[in-house]
């Protein structure tokens, strides 16, 4: 199947090449199957470019129209669907939520990963140095 030149090198680990055909082994005049091939794989860096994209994509994408074709609306919809139902499972019938809502907490989470802070009750929090305006007033924290 292979020659020993054929051998593909970019498979990781050891790998097993059965050859189908039988070789006549020249000393002893008997067929040989050549069973198995040990080899590690090399590897090396390369740059593949993205098809049907701009070379630069910073030029023509911002953060949020970046942000929105990983979370376009079918799926915040199905975030927000299955918040409630697990909202219901846990007996919090008069739980409130729509895509607003989401997009506030989305925001918080946002913040609070460039904004960090102890603990996250801290945002809330009414003294000076530790609260947070923005998010108290944008959303509740229980």
């Amino acid at each position: 199947m292979f020659e020993n030149r054929q051998i593909p090198t970019d498979i990781t680990g050891t790998f097993e090449v059965i050859r189908s055909d039988n070789h006549l082994d020249e000393t002893s005049n008997k067929n040989v199957k050549y069973i198995k091939q040990q080899t590690a794989a090399k590897w090396q860096k390369e740059y593949i470019p993205l098809r049907n994209h701009p070379n630069n994509i910073e030029e023509h994408y911002d953060p949020y129209v970046l942000f929105c074709l990983f979370f376009d609306d079918i799926i915040l919809n199905t975030i927000v669907d299955y918040s409630i139902k697990y909202s219901t499972s846990k007996n919090r019938n008069n739980f409130k939520f729509d895509i607003n809502d989401l997009w506030k907490w989305l925001g918080i989470v946002i913040l609070s990963g460039y904004h960090v802070l102890p603990q996250i009750d801290l945002y809330w929090s009414l003294d000076e140095d530790k609260g947070v305006s923005l998010v108290r007033k944008t959303m509740s924290r229980n």
